[in-house]
């Protein structure tokens, strides 16, 4: 469980803030962030403070609730456990993206994009 979670961040577009949740989703074929409400890809996510503990069964129900199909209950399962550890591990206000390096090896890992969330 954590209180942290991320939340879609534009490079480009910085100063604008988001509220679209992101998720490990591997339905394309490899992993990718994506939007909880619509399932729009995400490059970046930005680690924000939720005020309220998330489990990987809280977003597990938030997926389905917002219609997604899951391949594998399982393996989801097993990538939101990795996913929220990773995310406690950031800090509020990092700008964070998959590690491609990882995901070639099939494995759930966040790093640093090195980006500023804010001017």
């Amino acid at each position: 469980m954590t209180k942290k979670m991320l939340v879609k961040y534009d490079p480009a577009n910085p100063e604008k803030s988001s509220s679209e949740f992101l998720f490990p989703n591997r339905n394309s074929g490899t992993i990718a962030l994506c939007s909880i409400k619509n399932n729009a890809p995400s490059e970046f996510g930005l680690v924000v403070y939720t005020g309220r503990d998330l489990s990987s069964a809280d977003l597990f129900a938030r997926i389905i609730e917002t219609g997604h199909v899951i391949k594998s209950v399982e393996q989801m399962m097993c990538d939101l456990k990795i996913f929220l550890i990773e995310i406690k591990n950031q800090k509020i206000g990092n700008v964070v993206a998959l590690d491609q390096v990882a995901i070639k090896g099939d494995a759930l890992r966040l790093r640093s994009a090195n980006l500023r969330a804010y001017k």
